[in-house]
């Protein structure tokens, strides 16, 4: 019934939906529901591999969407064969209906740690991998429309901009929020904004080793107030 979900559930109300990296029948994953007050888990759909034309290893948490589910997986792909690249996929609520919505390629970005953000109309999200330079992208998918656009390809020869990005971004107003694992002034991880169409990338923090900061993060953040608040993996007094 699957096994070692990196992320958490989304709940419509009823039910818990969420996914995990390993388990199934082929060992590459699970999108599985359950009743919010306990029972057996319900297996919507078992993740194929690219020999399959399928995704493989999900990482991060489902998006809800009336009654479909968005998500993406790290690696596998669909009839393209888009090396292994990842993709995104939806599964109605009852497992009845799968989609690759899209297969990512090198160019697109590759390899995707994060969640997609959901805004209502479109699916936002991140890369650890590939677009123009291989150091990640934030990508931008417009479900009405079928097509992947891209907000930013992450480089670390563009004034110390931040690069391969774990963590989840946040929607505040017009501006997507999110960190980088690499890259910045002191190439040990980043705090961005970047507007929603792409533009006025600025990077609001630099992490460094020095003193008590902590620096690698791989989760995004969270927004309280005017506040962004997050965690990294390294650094502090005690490493």
């Amino acid at each position: 019934d699957g096994g070692y979900p990196y992320e958490g559930v989304v709940t419509d109300g009823v039910n818990l939906y969420g996914m995990t990296y390993y388990g199934g029948i082929n060992n590459m994953g699970v999108v599985y529901s359950i009743d919010k007050l306990g029972g057996p888990i319900n297996i919507l759909h078992e993740f194929m591999g690219s020999a399959n034309d399928d995704g493989s290893y999900p990482y991060g948490k489902l998006v809800l969407d009336g009654s479909t589910l968005y998500g993406m997986t790290r690696t596998g792909d669909g009839i393209v064969e888009s090396a292994d690249c990842g993709i995104i996929f939806s599964v109605d609520v009852t497992g009845a209906f799968y989609t690759i919505v899209h297969e990512l390629t090198y160019s697109d970005g590759y390899y995707s740690y994060s969640t997609l953000m959901f805004d209502g109309i479109d699916l936002y999200g991140t890369t650890y991998y590939g677009g123009a330079s291989g150091d990640g992208t934030i990508f931008k998918y417009d479900i009405a429309g079928g097509t992947l656009g891209f907000l930013r390809s992450f480089s670390p020869a563009q004034s110390s901009d931040g690069h391969t990005p774990y963590g989840n971004i946040i929607q505040v107003g017009t501006s997507l929020y999110g960190t980088t694992y690499y890259g910045g002034a002191f190439g040990l991880g980043t705090v961005y904004r970047t507007n929603l169409d792409g533009s006025g990338h600025t990077i609001l923090h630099n992490f460094r080793s020095a003193a008590n900061n902590g620096y690698y993060p791989y989760s995004g953040v969270i927004q309280v107030g005017a506040t962004l608040y997050g965690t990294t993996n390294n650094g502090g007094s005690a490493g």
